[in-house]
């Protein structure tokens, strides 16, 4: 049986694989990166109006997108949920 080789000539071997295809992985990375980001920005919430047309966007994702007092923030109204007796009442916005 070959004895198995020391821990640093894998390393070593892994690395002279991976080195050409640096730029691969890094641009697989940036690509990565921005679907995250979209998968976030496109996350929908729910919020209500208050008086004057004021809306809250949420704490955690101002946080995420450095949101603070006095920016502007482009949002899309997608739906309208009015309470009634029987429940919620819902208008897509077209």
């Amino acid at each position: 049986m070959k004895p198995a080789p020391p821990v640093t000539s894998i390393f070593r071997s892994l690395f002279m694989i991976l080195q050409p295809m640096e730029g691969m992985i890094s641009e697989f990375l940036n690509v990565l990166d921005a679907l995250l980001l979209f998968v976030v920005a496109m996350e929908e919430f729910v919020v209500r109006v208050f008086k004057g047309g004021k809306v809250t966007v949420p704490k955690r994702l101002r946080d995420i997108f450095g949101v603070g007092d006095g920016d502007y923030v482009r949002l899309a109204l997608v739906e309208v949920l009015k309470k009634e007796d029987a429940g919620w009442a819902r208008k897509k916005v077209s």
